[in-house]
């Protein structure tokens, strides 16, 4: 993060390259180098059809490489919005609204299956001796509401419900 570049959120590597008429390249390594900390960017590599595939595989588990913020709602710069509504699109989007996978699978998915992959003992189960890493949502209200303008918004129960 540095304050100088603030000026650059929400815009492409080629605008920013035509506006300080610069090589693309050259444009992202001096963004890089300029930064102080992390510098962030959003990479548009999936196409949804991609994402509804990918989840469609038993061996898929889901996460986010998102970084924490130091404190809720506040990241230096702008995160992706999956930063803060990865969970709660998988369950609104891909499993209530599209039905690409069961909740069921979709929790296995978000829990003992990324926990077994990455050999973490004692987690993403509800057992005996295990941590209880347990969140309650409303499966008919659970909404992400992050957006590329507003990525730090927390999920909350969609619109129109009380």
């Amino acid at each position: 993060m540095n304050p100088a570049n603030a000026r650059w959120e929400g815009k492409s590597i080629a605008e920013i390259a035509k506006a300080q008429a610069k090589d693309p390249r050259d444009a992202a390594w001096d963004l890089a180098l300029e930064g102080q900390g992390r510098v962030l960017a959003v990479y548009h590599m999936m196409s949804e059809a991609d994402v509804r595939t990918a989840l469609r595989f038993p061996w898929t588990s889901i996460g986010s490489d998102a970084g924490a913020a130091r404190e809720p709602g506040k990241s230096d710069g702008l995160p992706h919005p999956r930063s803060y509504g990865t969970f709660p699109r998988i369950v609104a989007k891909y499993v209530r609204d599209e039905k690409v996978l069961s909740l069921e699978d979709a929790i296995r998915k978000m829990t003992s299956w990324p926990a077994t992959r990455m050999r973490v003992p004692e987690r993403g189960a509800l057992k005996e001796g295990f941590w209880a890493d347990i969140t309650v949502f409303d499966f008919e209200r659970i909404q992400d509401r992050a957006t590329y303008q507003s990525p730090m918004e927390s999920p909350r129960a969609s619109a129109g419900s009380s």
